[in-house]
């Protein structure tokens, strides 16, 4: 199904204030508060931004599949996929996670914008609905 040019403008428009948001939380945030347990459960800001990333870049891989006429990777176990996500933020040092996130954000904006997979059903839970979740998570660590 293609996408008309108006709903993809308002579909990149309502990521990309959504994800403005997310990332002026994280930005408010001092480092020592960055990487404070508690955000979410026992993850830190960094943490979080770290799971972001990886739910972005599973985005991505899924749109390349779609583009190529191939099916989505499925995952079936959210928890274990959220698990793996910690895990590798857990390795990373504070400015790799900020230069993953902004990095991965760049990259799936850029393949919004030219994908004919673009729906709202396919992004909208990785993209502003995630975001605004975990944006609201890190200002309220933040008090």
């Amino acid at each position: 199904m293609t996408i008309t040019q108006d709903d993809r403008l308002l579909i990149l428009q309502d990521v990309s204030k959504a994800w403005l948001d997310l990332l002026k939380a994280t930005r408010q945030l001092s480092d020592e508060q960055l990487l404070a347990p508690g955000t979410v459960g026992e993850w830190s800001a960094k943490d979080v931004m770290g799971h972001v990333s990886f739910w972005e870049q599973h985005l991505i891989d899924n749109i390349f599949a779609l583009d190529a006429g191939n099916e989505p990777e499925a995952i079936e176990d959210f928890e274990a996929a959220n698990l793996e996500a910690a895990a590798e933020a857990e390795i990373l040092t504070l400015d790799e996670i900020r230069e993953q996130f902004i990095d991965t954000h760049e990259e799936l904006m850029l393949l919004l914008e030219r994908t004919s997979s673009l729906s709202r059903d396919l992004i909208g839970e990785v993209t502003y609905g995630h975001y605004t979740e975990h944006a609201a998570d890190i200002r309220a660590a933040k008090k």
